[in-house]
């Protein structure tokens, strides 16, 4: 299959790494990655995996991709969405792995809903160097359309990250699935990057623990608001995804370390919008909302 992947960051690098074995594969992606991968290839904890088309410019892309898979920030998917808009045809489908709620309904604005296939994924994938990841924990990955129909194209996408080595499934209501990662996310994230520690370190059986456990329950509070039926106990999962990951450092630390701007107002900040259209306060995640953004002011990001 011919692939184009979005963002050159840890899940990105690390699906063209594992994809372009079996597939033609481009990553478009910042000038640091573009030099390193067309030169090295991309490694996965330590060891040459497989050497991926690095892009750095759209233009240079002469096909038209059968997927394309967003690995970008929720703030960069409007933009992507231009970026690449000239080269997504009608069999084109449109893959979205990215943290936090709303991916899917922007790139349905831009291509249309039916083109879209949301993904969560609970890989732990750690960002090392332009090109190399550390791959520290094994998970699983969810795809389906928002109708939730179960379509021959979304068989096929499914088939094509198995064949990969990256365990997926289809599931009829990925709505529902988005929405229990993002509490999850909305636990882990922000408390990891205002403290600065591993996931692992969040179950102290103390102050950490506690603010955890109270974020899951607020989230769910405005899950349940907004008649998303969870599949399961957003705490349960987010505790049995922190000992998973326990020596990982979550996506907002590592972008804060890198100096980059966080995803928190599509993750902790989309339960504050919601909660105050449904009257559902949210004082857990407006604080956490609030602390964020003032260490991306204090660090200029």
């Amino acid at each position: 299959m011919k692939i184009l992947i979005i963002g050159a960051g840890a899940i990105g690098t690390w699906l063209a790494g594992l994809l372009s074995l079996k597939n033609r594969v481009w990553i478009l992606g910042r000038k640091q990655s573009f030099v390193a991968i067309n030169r090295d290839g991309v490694e996965i904890n330590g060891e040459f995996i497989s050497k991926p088309k690095a892009l750095v410019d759209i233009r240079k892309l002469n096909e038209d991709p059968e997927l394309v898979i967003f690995a970008v920030k929720a703030y960069d998917t409007k933009r992507a969405s231009n970026v690449i808009a000239s080269h997504i045809c009608n069999s084109t489908s449109l893959l979205t792995l990215q943290n936090g709620l709303g991916n899917e309904e922007s790139i349905g604005e831009k291509f249309g809903i039916s083109k879209v296939i949301g993904g969560t994924t609970t890989y732990g994938i750690t960002y090392e160097a332009p090109g190399r990841v550390i791959h520290r924990g094994y998970g699983l990955t969810l795809v389906g359309r928002m109708d939730g129909k179960i379509t021959s194209k979304l068989k096929e996408v499914s088939s094509v990250l198995n064949r990969a080595g990256i365990k997926t499934k289809i599931t009829t209501n990925i709505r529902r699935e988005k929405w229990l990662k993002a509490i999850v996310n909305a636990a882990i994230n922000p408390l990891t990057a205002l403290n600065g520690c591993r996931n692992g370190d969040l179950l102290d059986g103390n102050s950490l623990e506690n603010l955890l456990e109270s974020t899951c329950i607020e989230c769910k509070g405005v899950a349940n608001a907004y008649g998303i039926e969870l599949s399961r106990d957003p705490l349960e999962l987010t505790k049995e995804i922190v000992r998973g990951t326990a020596r990982n450092y979550s996506s907002m630390l590592q972008s804060i370390r890198a100096g980059k701007r966080t995803e928190i107002d599509f993750i902790n900040g989309h339960f504050v919008r919601v909660g105050k259209e449904l009257g559902v306060s949210t004082p857990i995640n407006e604080e956490l909302v609030v602390k964020i953004k003032g260490m991306e002011q204090r660090l200029k990001l």
